[in-house]
C-alpha cells in the first residue's frame, strides 16, 4: 500500500472512530455470570423474569413526614412507608429555562428510593421518627413503622451525594428503588442499567433490556451520561431485579439473604463527576467511565475543570486547553508537516519511475528506496509524529464528552448549552452555526495540503470527504463542546501548517505562539461580551 493510500486510510478511520465511539461505548455494556458466596449452593443464573410488581404508590405532599438536606441535594421522607423521594440535586439546574434544581428521583412522577417488600407484599405502614442526631457532622434520621417491626436509619453528610441507609426487620425483606431521571435519552446521552457484580467491579447493560433477575450481585443501580443512583451493599446479596420497560417507571430491588435481618446500603444520588466519585472509592468511581483512553482522559480532564474555575467559562477552557495541546505538540507536527512537504516535492520522480516500472515492483521498489535516501526522505517519518498524538486527543474527546460540567454551560452569544448541540433559528429552521464553520474549516484544510493522489476514484472520495462528514454532523448533531474543540484543533493545525509551508523564519514556534494566543484572547473577549 503506498503513502497516499495509507494517508487516506488513516484519515477515514480516524474521523470514523471518532465519531462512533460513544456508540461503541453503549454496545459494550453486557451482564456477566455471577456467583453465590461461599456456603451457598453454586449458580451462574442471570433469568429472564416476567414483568413482575410495579409497585405503584400514590405520593402526596400531606404524607411528607420530614424534608432534610446537605449543600449538595435534598429530599423528603414519607409517612406512608417511610419513602425517600423528591431527591433534588441543589448545584444543577434543571435546564436552561428552568433554574429549579434538577430532579433526580421526582415524587411528581410517584418515584421513591428504599420501600420494602415483606412476606410479598409493599410495606405501606405508618412511619415516625424515632430521633434525629447531627454527630461529627453527619446527620442520622432514624424512622419505625407503626408496629415496630421495620427501622430505617438514614445518614448523609455535607458535601457528598452519598446516602447511608442500615435496614432492620423482624422479617425477611426486599428493597425496592423505582425512577431515575436521568435527562431526555439520546444518542449520546444513553440510559444503562449498573451491577456490581464483585465488591468493587461494576458491569453495564442499557436500558429497554428484558426484566433481568441477577444471582449473586453488591449492588445495583441506574445511571444516564451525567447522573446516577446507585446503591451498594458491603456484603453479597441474594439476588437483584431490575426492570426498565417503557410501560412504567424503571425500578430494581435487592434482596439480601433470608437469615439476615439487617442490611446496610451506599447509595449515591448525583452528578458523575470526579470529585464528588474519588472520594468515595471503588465502585463508585467507576460510575464515571472514560472508555478506553480513560488513562488519558482522567488527567485531560481535570486540567479542563481546573482551566474552567480559572476562566469561570468552559468555553473558553476548551479553547485553552485544545491550543495548550496543540503547542506541546507542535514540534512534532512541524516534523510532519516537513515531511509531507518534501514527500509532495518528490511526486513528479516518484510516479516517473511507477510508469517506467509498473510491471516489474521489485526494481520500482528498490528504486524508490534509492531516490528516498538520495534525497534525504523518510516516507514514514510524517506518520509517526501524527500516530503519536492521536491517543491524546480522543483522550481530549472522552473527557469532553463525558464532562458534567460542560452540561448547560455557556459560551458566548447563541451557545447556551454546551452538552448539546448549538443552533440559530431563521424562523422554523435551525442552523447549525458552529457546525457549519467547523465544516468550512474542514475544507479549507484539506485544499490547503491535499495528498498527491494518482487513482481518480480515490481523489474523488477524498475530494468529498470533508462535505460527507459535514452532513453526517448536520443529520447527526454533535454537542456543541466537541465541535467546538475540533473547530479550535483544525484552527490551530492550519496556522501551524501554513506556518511549515510558507513562513520561512528562524522560529516558527514563537510566531505559532502568537496565532494559538491571539485564538485564546479573541475566545475569552467573546465570552465577555455575552
Amino acid at each position: 500500500m503506498n503513502e497516499n493510500k495509507r494517508f487516506l486510510l488513516a484519515l477515514i478511520l480516524s474521523f470514523a472512530f471518532v465519531y462512533f465511539y460513544s456508540a461503541w461505548l453503549a454496545k459494550k455494556y453486557s451482564v456477566p455470570d455471577q456467583d453465590k458466596p461461599a456456603g451457598q449452593e453454586s449458580s451462574k443464573e442471570i433469568q429472564i423474569v416476567p414483568t413482575g410488581k410495579n409497585f405503584d404508590v400514590i405520593i402526596s405532599p400531606d404524607d411528607y413526614l420530614q424534608v432534610a438536606h446537605n449543600n449538595l441535594f435534598k429530599f423528603k421522607v414519607t409517612r406512608t412507608g417511610g419513602l425517600l423521594t423528591g431527591i433534588e440535586l441543589l448545584k444543577h439546574k434543571t435546564s436552561a429555562e428552568d433554574s429549579s434544581p434538577f430532579r433526580l428521583v421526582s415524587d411528581e412522577n410517584q418515584s421513591f428510593m428504599l420501600g420494602l417488600e415483606v412476606n410479598g407484599e409493599f410495606d405501606n405502614t405508618s412511619y415516625s421518627i424515632k430521633n434525629t442526631n447531627l454527630e461529627q457532622g453527619v446527620t442520622s434520621i432514624s424512622l419505625v413503622n407503626s408496629n415496630s417491626t421495620i427501622e430505617k436509619i438514614i445518614s448523609f453528610e455535607e458535601n457528598s451525594y452519598l446516602i447511608r441507609a442500615k435496614i432492620r426487620s423482624s422479617q425477611p425483606f426486599t428493597i425496592i428503588f423505582k425512577g431515575f431521571n436521568g435527562e431526555r435519552a439520546s444518542r449520546y446521552n444513553l440510559k444503562n442499567v449498573v451491577l456490581a457484580t464483585e465488591a468493587n467491579k461494576i458491569k453495564r447493560q442499557p436500558f429497554g433490556s428484558e426484566p433481568t433477575r441477577v444471582k449473586g450481585l453488591f449492588g445495583l443501580g441506574f445511571e444516564s451520561l451525567y447522573f446516577s443512583v446507585f446503591a451498594q451493599s458491603p456484603v453479597r446479596l441474594k439476588e437483584g431485579y431490575v426492570n426498565t420497560g417503557s410501560e412504567n417507571e424503571p425500578m430494581f430491588s435487592l434482596t439480601p439473604y433470608p437469615e439476615k435481618k439487617e442490611l446496610e446500603l451506599s447509595i449515591f444520588v448525583g452528578p458523575k463527576e470526579s470529585k464528588s466519585l474519588e472520594p468515595l472509592g471503588e465502585p463508585f468511581k467507576k460510575l464515571l467511565d472514560l472508555g478506553f483512553f480513560a488513562i488519558l482522559a482522567e488527567p485531560i480532564l481535570k486540567i479542563l475543570i481546573w482551566l474552567g474555575s480559572i476562566f469561570g467559562n468552559y468555553g473558553v477552557a476548551i479553547v485553552v486547553l485544545t491550543v495548550i495541546i496543540r503547542l506541546i505538540f507542535y514540534p512534532l507536527s512541524a516534523i510532519a508537516y516537513s515531511a509531507m512537504e518534501k514527500m509532495k516535492a518528490l511526486q513528479p520522480e516518484i510516479e516517473k519511475l511507477r510508469n517506467q516500472y509498473q510491471n516489474d515492483q521489485q526494481t520500482l521498489h528498490r528504486e524508490l528506496i534509492l531516490l528516498y535516501q538520495k534525497r534525504g526522505v523518510n516516507p514514514f517519518s510524517g506518520c509517526l509524529p501524527i500516530l503519536v498524538q492521536i491517543p491524546i486527543f480522543f483522550g481530549l474527546y472522552s473527557a469532553l464528552l463525558h464532562a458534567v460540567e460542560l452540561r448547560l454551560s455557556p459560551f458566548f452569544g447563541w451557545i447556551k448549552d454546551l452538552s448539546q448541540p448549538d443552533y440559530i433559528f431563521l424562523g422554523p429552521i435551525p442552523i447549525p452555526v458552529l457546525t457549519l464553520i467547523f465544516g468550512a474549516s474542514f475544507i479549507y484544510q484539506q485544499k490547503l495540503n491535499p495528498p498527491q493522489l494518482t487513482d481518480p476514484a480515490q481523489e474523488a472520495v477524498f475530494k468529498w470527504l470533508p462535505y460527507i462528514f459535514l452532513a453526517l454532523f448536520i443529520i447527526f448533531p454533535m454537542p456543541s463542546g466537541l465541535i467546538l474543540y475540533w473547530l479550535v484543533n483544525n484552527i490551530s493545525s492550519i496556522s501551524q501548517q501554513l506556518l511549515t509551508k510558507k513562513f520561512f523564519i528562524k522560529n516558527r514556534f514563537i510566531l505559532n505562539l502568537l496565532l494559538n494566543l491571539t485564538l485564546v484572547a479573541l475566545s475569552i473577549f467573546l465570552a465577555y461580551l455575552s
